[in-house]
């Protein structure tokens, strides 16, 4: 569970920033609540009317007065109705678009250390909030009020029923004050177990093809059924308070209910109360203890939104990224092709478990380059440099001689392709490739397709670039992903395009076509990894990136001499 603090922020953001709506359906409520007192003063001056006077001129003009009091109360219920749905829009849109941000402006580093499907499950509750705010404050503030303004009327009417007020309104206290606590934590426990359930499920899902042997079957099963018993045990917890509040409330209702028509018709006898007093005593009552009885629902809207706030506060407490201002590259008159397009002047990086790397080299612009290197987390720091996930303990990386953090990180990202992976998000072919390119890239896609082998599969699937890449890409396989996003990484036209590993699961002659493509018709610097010292592909330029050292090659004999000397030193 998150810090009180933590919640605060939550409920701030969430919640109070809709406060404009709810003012409003705050006022309407209290013209509501004394507006449903009409209904049993009428009622009492009717009996007094038909008893003392049995005149039928009152009789109407007072109906006539009824009906224009409960319409107007009608119309401002409805009001209200309205001004809840245009805040469900309102704050949907708001907080949505700002989960989209989030995860968009999420520092790398922090977003990593949560699970992100875990994350995207929290969108869910943004319902949750909306459903228990809007009930809490219409529903249970009109509850609340017609209690209040019940009670303060029907204590005029007898001393007694001061008393039994008082009574009624202490028990109500306790069965709040005295569950409310553990309430809360036990229906932030019940949530976190839900997700718990639920990214597990998520997981099987995701890693289906994982699953399907004996052992891991049963594996998934067992944790499963874990994770389900934990969220049953958690429900059992916070059910117990709820139906201990629950009975509590429902036994004063039945209690106070005997007493009000014992004590009320006693008071009759006696002449202490009129019989139109009792009757509207009665009205009174029924409506607020009716109320009292249904009070638990309106705690359990209560601890769920204090629930949901707990949950929706995980997305909110990532950290947000810092950016550079830079967001143009120099002009050709400014920069100059002699000099290196990245350059890594003397940087040293340090990972959480201690090791130390080391990067001391430069990418000329316009070239190809294949690296390889001995440590596979050396590649990967490497590319968090370049895309500034991560910043250097020393040194400094330079694009097109300015330092990389200057820069707008997303415009640096947009110069420094990266492909990285074979995942892909869920769009058409189509789709996929037109985002983000340029009008006069639109004409080249069947010309970069063709080259990288790719146009004639489209071109045989039923419904070609209106295909839907559902999952891991269906009804493409993994090579045809890999190529698809180099293709897409081309379209966009950047300085230089990363390529990871990656690249190795496609076919060699792919490969080169791939290539002669990039280096023969376009401008862009092109950074591949390999983990084969075997590579035969034309590269201009080969590197071996060791511990503390990185060796140079032009051509790949005398690149495979180097990797199995330093292989062998180390």
């Amino acid at each position: 569970m998150q810090s009180k603090e933590t919640l605060k922020k939550a409920a701030s953001y969430l919640i109070f920033r809709d406060k404009k709506f709810f003012s409003l359906i705050i006022t309407y409520g209290v013209i509501v609540a004394l507006l449903n007192l009409a209904l049993p003063l009428s009622i009492q001056v009717l009996i007094t009317s038909i008893i003392y006077t049995a005149q039928i001129t009152p009789v109407l003009i007072l109906g006539l007065i009824l009906l224009f009091l409960i319409s107007f109360s009608a119309l401002l219920g409805v009001l209200q109705k309205f001004l809840i749905e245009i805040y469900k829009r309102s704050s949907f849109s708001r907080i949505a678009s700002d989960i989209l941000l989030k995860a968009i402006y999420s520092d790398h580093q922090s977003f990593r250390a949560h699970n992100s499907s875990d994350l995207s499950s929290r969108y869910f509750e943004i319902f949750n909030i909306q459903n228990n705010v809007s009930d809490i404050i219409v529903e249970g503030f009109l509850v609340l009020l017609t209690i209040i303004v019940s009670f303060i009327l029907s204590s005029f009417y007898h001393p007694y029923f001061l008393i039994l007020n008082l009574i009624i309104l202490g028990i109500v206290w306790l069965s709040w004050s005295l569950f409310t606590k553990k309430a809360v934590g036990y229906a932030v426990a019940r949530s976190e177990a839900k997700f718990a359930v639920f990214a597990w499920i998520d997981d099987v899902f995701r890693m289906s093809g994982f699953f399907k042997s004996r052992t891991t079957k049963t594996y998934a099963l067992d944790k499963g059924l874990d994770l389900i018993k934990t969220y049953i045990r958690a429900r059992c917890k916070y059910w117990n308070i709820s139906f201990t509040q629950l009975i509590i409330l429902t036994l004063l209702y039945v209690a106070i209910t005997v007493t009000l028509v014992t004590v009320g018709s006693i008071l009759v006898i006696q002449g202490q109360l009129s019989l139109g007093q009792l009757v509207a005593a009665e009205i009174l009552y029924t409506t607020s203890l009716y109320g009292i009885s249904k009070l638990s629902i309106y705690y359990d809207k209560y601890y769920n939104l204090m629930a949901s706030l707990d949950e929706m506060s995980h997305v909110f407490v990532i950290d947000d990224e810092h950016f550079g201002k830079i967001n143009s590259s120099p002009t050709p008159i400014q920069a100059d092709n002699q000099n290196p397009i990245i350059n890594f002047n003397n940087v040293s990086y340090t990972d959480d478990f201690g090791r130390s790397y080391f990067y001391n080299f430069a990418i000329s612009k316009g070239q190809s380059n294949l690296i390889l290197t001995v440590d596979q987390n050396a590649k990967m720091i490497l590319t968090n440099l370049l895309n500034q996930y991560i910043h250097p303990d020393s040194g400094f990386v330079e694009f097109y001689g300015i330092h990389a953090a200057d820069y707008d990180q997303h415009y640096l990202r947009d110069k420094i392709h990266m492909v990285n992976s074979s995942n892909i998000f869920g769009c058409t072919i189509g789709e996929f490739l037109q985002f983000g390119i340029a009008d006069s890239m639109y004409n080249q896609i069947n010309d970069i397709l063709g080259a990288t082998g790719l146009s004639n599969f489209i071109h045989s699937l039923p419904k070609k670039y209106e295909t839907m890449l559902i999952g891991d890409g269906y009804p493409l396989h993994e090579q045809q992903i890999i190529i698809l996003k180099i293709v897409k990484a081309i379209l966009i036209n950047p300085e230089v395009i990363v390529i990871s590993e990656i690249f190795d699961r496609i076919d060699k002659k792919i490969q080169k076509q791939i290539l002669d493509y990039i280096t023969g018709s376009t401008d862009i610097t092109l950074i591949c990894f390999s983990e084969n010292e075997d590579n035969h592909i034309h590269y201009d330029k080969f590197l071996l990136l060791a511990s503390r050292e990185a060796y140079h090659a032009t051509d790949s004999s005398q690149f495979k001499m180097i990797v199995r000397k330093v292989l062998k030193e180390s």
